[in-house]
């Protein structure tokens, strides 16, 4: 496994904050009972495509008997959803009760970019920050099919990309050792109203580097098989309460007969991850899930 010393907290931490002794408790992201709102509402009739969107995954984890939000703000760029189908719709979750698991999803319009800054709150005080210890993996990076394909851009469609722009505490991420995702943008991604970004050792940047085609969507993130894993991106927070990610997708490219730059993609979250062993071989790849969130609170 590729790694930037991969570190996850395991015990809970007694801290005192603003001069009160805070406990702080164990907990994991689940956003399987989560219910979505967006921009202060319960629907979406308020939202359309060109809103700065706001997404708020209510109760996703759980402290001393108190229910903690997890809270996307558009910061900077302007979003744009998918415009081409159920659009801004899309966002909210991804998954059925049937599935046993659900994970929280951002759908983008082709050939945008826009930067989430992902904050946890306690929506019983105020929505005070909530720090704490966690990781959170954004899953299913890839692309449309590989050009060429109807007259698809080359060398894909529809390339999706993460960069970690900034956190308030300390960051560490993690790949798997057969990953697909690339450190460098290619030059289909990010798409042309996307400057280049600056990428250093502290702002990382995964793009895809493979297409959709033979390679299902996750349905659980205690269950991916080595593909699956290997276009993923784990980030491990210490002490942390917000951080930013800019989300990219790059052009659409076309077909003979229709433009593909009014669509989008989605982007999946969740907390840890683990994979299922090959055939013949050991488990390769292992993210503790939500063995947790540590976490204290700011006054």
């Amino acid at each position: 496994m590729r790694r930037k010393t991969l570190s996850l907290a395991l015990v809970a931490l007694l801290t005192l904050c603003g001069g009160q002794f805070v406990a702080a408790g164990i907990v994991t992201f689940d956003f399987t009972n989560s219910t979505p709102t967006f921009n202060g509402g319960t629907t979406f009739s308020n939202l359309s495509d060109d809103n700065n969107l706001v997404i708020r995954w209510g109760s996703i984890a759980n402290v001393g008997g108190t229910d903690i939000d997890l809270v996307a703000t558009v910061t900077g760029d302007n979003y744009r959803a998918n415009n081409s189908g159920a659009g801004v719709a899309l966002n909210g979750l991804s998954g059925s009760p049937a599935n046993l698991f659900r994970y929280a999803r951002i759908n983008l319009r082709n050939d945008h970019a826009a930067t989430f800054a992902f904050t946890l709150v306690d929506p019983n005080n105020d929505d005070s920050q909530v720090f704490g210890d966690f990781d959170f993996s954004v899953l299913d990076i890839d692309s449309g099919p590989a050009g060429p394909d109807g007259g698809r851009a080359l060398p894909a469609a529809g390339i999706e990309s993460v960069q970690l722009i900034s956190q308030d505490g300390t960051a560490t991420w993690a790949t798997s050792g057969n990953t697909e995702l690339t450190s460098t943008p290619t030059p289909t991604t990010p798409g042309p109203n996307w400057a280049p970004p600056v990428i250093t050792a502290s702002t990382p940047f995964f793009g895809a580097g493979a297409p959709w085609e033979n390679v299902p969507n996750p349905t659980n993130p205690l269950n991916l098989t080595p593909e699956q894993v290997a276009r993923t991106v784990a980030f491990s927070f210490v002490n942390t309460s917000s951080f930013e990610l800019r989300l990219g997708i790059g052009p659409g490219g076309k077909t003979e007969n229709s433009e593909y730059d009014d669509g989008g993609r989605n982007f999946l979250f969740t907390g840890g991850i683990s994979a299922v062993p090959e055939p013949t071989t050991a488990l390769i790849w292992t993210m503790l899930v939500g063995l947790g969130v540590t976490v204290r609170r700011r006054r």
